[in-house]
């Protein structure tokens, strides 16, 4: 089973109201068109860390890539985890995204 389609399994044993389901996803949408516009105006965004101070996030990219460019590049170059006991799986959470892609 694709995460995509397991993500769905969830979203079923969660919720039967399907107007819930699509204005988590709205505001999932909202905040990310959010973000990018504020980064495409101000060139930066400022983000409250845990511990309550705020700091200026600047891009280190001219643009901002999207999902494709994304998945390609940690895949071409994944970051190096040597140094954790117990390494995340960096695939797992996009994966319904190259399922999606490749059956679209």
């Amino acid at each position: 089973m694709s995460f995509f389609n397991s993500f769905c399994a969830k979203w079923q044993q969660w919720s039967t109201d399907i107007d819930q389901v699509l204005e988590y996803c709205k505001n999932d949408v909202r905040s990310l068109e959010f973000i990018v516009k504020s980064i495409e105006k101000n060139k930066y965004i400022v983000r409250t860390t845990n511990a309550g101070k705020k700091t200026k996030w600047i891009p280190f990219v001219a643009q901002l890539r999207n999902v494709y460019t994304c998945i390609q590049q940690i895949q071409k170059t994944p970051p190096d985890q040597a140094w954790l006991t117990s390494p995340p799986d960096l695939h797992a959470p996009y994966m319904w995204a190259i399922d999606y892609l490749q059956n679209a």
